[in-house]
């Protein structure tokens, strides 16, 4: 059985965090990815964690 012919376990949609939903009703969501220098795309860390991010 290979593991990538199964969906994903968690969708972009899904929220995530209890916080999540409060940010995206207020319009201050943050992105998921971003991309690095290099061009490949990394997780957004640092806007996600930041106050009123």
């Amino acid at each position: 059985m290979s593991s990538g012919c199964n969906r994903t376990l968690f969708r972009e949609s899904d929220e995530r965090s209890p916080y999540t939903r409060y940010d995206r009703l207020r319009a201050q969501e943050a992105t998921p990815y971003r991309f690095n220098e290099f061009g490949r795309r990394v997780p957004n860390l640092r806007e996600r964690l930041t106050y009123g991010g």
